[in-house]
């Protein structure tokens, strides 16, 4: 006795939009059902070259799938640009006497690295084998950060720095960046330091990191950089530093004292 062939499956897969198109609003999409002449949703080419009588190649004159995501994709941007300037206006608002003094010379202090440098120098002093790992791998963290900040991400997206006008005149940086705005080098070398000396010496991980936090929030506060410049480059520099401490082959800690790991006996 032969089987009754099984009726086929509808595939229900087809009209499923992906988890990234989900977060875009849905077009709109008014396909007619009539064949006949004078319906406007025949399916025939229109005299534009685009079936179903819309000139953009969707029915009923919806933005097409990519010309779509691109306007949808643009608003965000532009909702996330005005966040980031409202941010910028509310901090240039703030007046604490004590930030007012001391944003400027931390932001100053960091500027070429010298702030890590000084710091590299202090964990070499004081801490012994393992503040000498914890200063190499910060510092090396910070080159790369740095070079992927300033000579790669500026050159590519290339934004202007923040106006002035509304930063009071006492907390400015004393000298005007040249480079574009976006992402934060010091920034990225901050996170990328305190994130390579994090891994290697934890114990220094919340001194470290507070510092960095400081001079990432001092760029923004000095009228140095939005927000999203500030954030952006604290992102870099922690994704460097964790790769580093993946791809670099660990140092063997065979000190007097150490156990396997780098512990303490």
């Amino acid at each position: 006795m032969n089987a009754r062939p099984r009726p086929a499956r509808p595939d229900r897969r087809r009209g499923r939009r992906s988890p990234l198109l989900r977060l875009l609003p849905p077009a709109t999409t008014g396909i007619g059902t009539g064949t006949g002449a004078g319906t406007g949703a025949g399916t025939g080419p229109a005299p534009g070259g685009s079936p179903g009588g819309s000139p953009s190649g969707s029915p009923d004159g919806a933005p097409g799938g990519a010309a779509g995501r691109r306007e949808a994709a643009t608003a965000v941007l532009r909702r996330i640009k005005a966040a980031d300037q409202e941010l910028f206006e509310r901090t240039t608002r703030l007046h604490a006497p004590v930030l007012d003094r001391a944003m400027p010379k931390l932001s100053r202090a960091a500027d070429h690295s010298l702030l890590w440098i000084g710091v590299a120098g202090l964990l070499v002093a004081f801490g012994g084998r393992r503040g000498a790992r914890a200063a190499a791998r910060g510092l090396g963290s910070l080159a790369v950060a740095s070079l992927s900040a300033n000579v790669i991400g500026k050159q590519w997206f290339g934004r202007t720095r923040p106006v002035l006008d509304r930063v009071p005149l006492g907390r400015r940086v004393r000298r005007i960046p040249v480079t574009t705005s976006f992402p934060s080098g010091h920034a990225a070398s901050a996170a990328a330091f305190a994130t390579g000396v994090a891994q290697e010496l934890p114990g220094a991980a919340l001194p470290v990191g507070a510092l960095a936090a400081a001079v990432a929030y001092s760029r923004v506060y000095t009228g140095a950089h939005y927000p999203s410049d500030v954030a952006a480059g604290a992102a870099l520099g922690i994704g460097v530093g964790l790769a580093a401490g993946r791809i670099r082959p660990r140092w063997k800690r065979k000190g007097k004292g150490y156990g396997a790991g780098g512990t303490r006996h």
